[in-house]
Protein backbone atom coordinates (compact mmCIF):
# COMPACT_ATOMS: atom_id res chain seq x y z
CA UNK A 1 0.00 0.00 0.00
CA UNK A 2 2.67 2.50 0.98
CA UNK A 3 4.71 1.96 -2.17
CA UNK A 4 1.59 2.44 -4.30
CA UNK A 5 0.85 5.70 -2.50
CA UNK A 6 4.38 6.96 -3.04
CA UNK A 7 4.24 6.09 -6.75
CA UNK A 8 0.89 7.83 -7.21
CA UNK A 9 2.18 10.89 -5.38
CA UNK A 10 5.24 11.01 -7.62
CA UNK A 11 3.12 10.86 -10.77
CA UNK A 12 0.80 13.53 -9.37
CA UNK A 13 3.76 15.80 -8.67
CA UNK A 14 5.10 15.21 -12.18
CA UNK A 15 1.71 16.12 -13.65
CA UNK A 16 1.54 19.28 -11.56
CA UNK A 17 5.05 20.30 -12.62
CA UNK A 18 4.14 19.72 -16.28
CA UNK A 19 1.03 21.86 -15.90
CA UNK A 20 3.06 24.61 -14.22
CA UNK A 21 5.60 24.57 -17.07
CA UNK A 22 2.82 24.78 -19.66
CA UNK A 23 1.20 27.68 -17.79
CA UNK A 24 4.54 29.51 -17.58
CA UNK A 25 5.17 29.01 -21.32
CA UNK A 26 1.71 30.32 -22.20
CA UNK A 27 2.14 33.25 -19.79
CA UNK A 28 5.51 34.18 -21.33
CA UNK A 29 4.05 33.88 -24.83
CA UNK A 30 1.19 36.19 -23.86
CA UNK A 31 3.62 38.71 -22.36
CA UNK A 32 5.70 38.69 -25.56
CA UNK A 33 2.58 39.21 -27.66
CA UNK A 34 1.35 42.10 -25.52
CA UNK A 35 4.60 44.08 -25.63
CA UNK A 36 7.83 42.99 -27.35
CA UNK A 37 9.67 45.37 -25.01
CA UNK A 38 9.32 42.76 -22.27
CA UNK A 39 11.90 40.61 -24.07
CA UNK A 40 14.50 43.30 -23.28
CA UNK A 41 14.09 42.59 -19.58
Amino acid sequence: MQSARKESRTSDVALLEEQDLLMLREWKAELNEVSPANSLL
